[in-house]
């Protein structure tokens, strides 16, 4: 999938079809372990209709310590990173990191760092923030990318499905109205 700039809308829709696929994997324990933007496909179906394909389930390839990247297209989570135990929170980050891929064009730590810089942007810190980079998104998506990147599974979300309904939620907060930020910059300016 092509990363940047993409409307809410089709953002929201590719990201609906990846958090379906996630949660039917995951109902059968099967884990990604590579969701990424260059892991995702839009195929045509007969309807002419964008379907979302994930492709390398259950893969984990290691990339060498000299390889040329984007930073976007490394969405490991700092368990993965720490070489500790992954389950399907593992894959709700990578998620996350490539809904904020889709978003801003950039992965959500460095522009220019190495691999291993990357590496350690993810386990220690914050990612940038996405309204910093597409002042236009709404506080209830970018909630939505912190919490689905927080450095802590256990403050993820507890699974595909619950990632889903929050997404849409996110998307029902943005659609009914402003936020009192926009309010009171709206009533602020000249």
């Amino acid at each position: 999938i092509t990363r940047g700039g993409a409307s809410i809308a089709q953002f929201v829709d590719v990201l609906d079809q990846v958090l379906s696929g996630l949660s039917h994997a995951h109902e059968r324990g099967i884990l990604h372990r590579q969701v990424s933007p260059s892991t995702i496909r839009l195929v045509p179906d007969r309807g002419g209709r964008e379907t979302v394909r994930l492709s390398g389930v259950g893969t984990s390839t290691a990339l060498p310590s000299n390889a040329f990247f984007v930073s976007g297209d490394v969405t490991m989570a700092p368990e993965q990173v720490l070489g500790k135990a992954v389950d399907e929170r593992t894959d709700l980050f990578a998620a996350a990191a490539t809904a904020y891929a889709m978003l801003v064009g950039e992965g959500p730590f460095a522009r220019e760092a190495t691999f291993q810089e990357t590496l350690r942007a993810i386990v220690y810190d914050k990612p940038l923030d996405v309204r910093m980079r597409r002042p236009r998104i709404s506080r209830a998506l970018a909630e939505w990318i912190e919490r689905g990147m927080h450095k802590d599974p256990r403050e993820r979300f507890s699974s595909a499905s619950e990632m889903q309904d929050a997404l849409l939620r996110a998307l029902v907060r943005t659609i009914e109205g402003p936020t009192r930020e926009t309010v009171r910059a709206r009533d602020s300016s000249p």
